[in-house]
Parts: structure tokens; C-alpha cells; sequence
């Protein structure tokens, strides 16, 4: 199988924005935004909208989009390897050649963007809330 490799990936992930998954070269750009409240999913090529799906179809595990540009076959797939992981994985295929996949991973994505002093304060500020609760739940319960 022969594999052509693009340009630029990029996947990038806020609660506002949701999900985004970017590839392409100097000729393709597709642009793959998921809705991290609806998981609705827009597919963009070349910034023009080429199909939605909603989030009833989106639902499950693979999601395959075919659609022709200038003569030219393309196909997005979008397969969730791990509904416990979160591990997504978006590829590529141009005229039936490989062309490029990028993956998400939701239990590595957050720890990955913050510095470790974030991750330090933000679990003493965790263990200090649960703790706190605990103790108001378990003494409402004694008395």
C-alpha cells in the first residue's frame, strides 16, 4: 500500500471549540470539528463546508465520509479505537492511497498541554476538596 504523507497535522481540543482535527498540503486543507456538547461533526475542505453529521448518526464507532473534489476521490474516516480511552483517530485516503492520520487521545491530551506545577496544585486542590466533602457528608450522617 503505497502512503503519502501530508504537510501539516494538527489536532487541537477545548470544550468551547471541541474537537479539531487538521491536515492537508499546499492544495488540501481538511478541517474535522467535533462538537465536544452535541458531537455533531462538520467536515471542512479547502474552508468550504462539505457535510454534517448529526449526533445521532455520529454516534457510532466509525464514521466514513466519500465525496469527490476536481475530479479527485477523497474519504475522511473517523474511528474511535476506545470508548474508555477516548482515543480517536482521523485519516485521509486520496484516490484510494493513504494520505494521512492523526490521532486524539483524551487521557493524555489535558496532562500533556499543562506544566507539572499545574497538575501538582491542581491534585492538592482535589484531595483537599474531596476531603473536605467527606468529612461534611460523613458528620451530617453521624449527628
Amino acid at each position: 500500500m503505497e502512503i503519502q504523507n501530508s504537510k501539516f497535522k494538527k489536532v487541537s481540543y477545548s470544550y468551547k471549540d471541541g474537537l479539531n482535527f487538521f491536515m492537508g498540503d499546499e492544495s488540501i486543507h481538511l478541517h474535522v470539528q467535533i462538537s465536544s456538547l452535541t458531537n455533531e461533526r462538520t467536515f471542512y475542505f479547502n474552508e468550504k463546508i462539505i457535510a454534517k453529521e448529526g449526533s445521532l448518526k455520529s454516534l457510532k464507532r466509525k464514521s466514513t465520509l466519500a465525496f469527490s473534489e476536481c475530479g479527485i476521490n477523497y474519504e475522511v474516516e473517523l474511528f474511535t479505537e476506545s470508548f474508555l480511552s477516548g482515543r480517536i483517530r482521523c485519516t485521509l485516503i486520496r484516490d484510494g492511497i493513504h494520505f494521512s492520520t492523526a490521532y486524539f487521545n483524551a487521557r493524555t491530551w489535558e496532562s500533556s498541554q499543562k506544566s507539572p506545577s499545574t497538575m501538582v496544585k491542581e491534585s492538592i486542590l482535589g484531595c483537599l476538596l474531596g476531603g473536605v466533602i467527606g468529612y461534611f457528608i460523613t458528620t451530617s450522617f453521624i449527628l
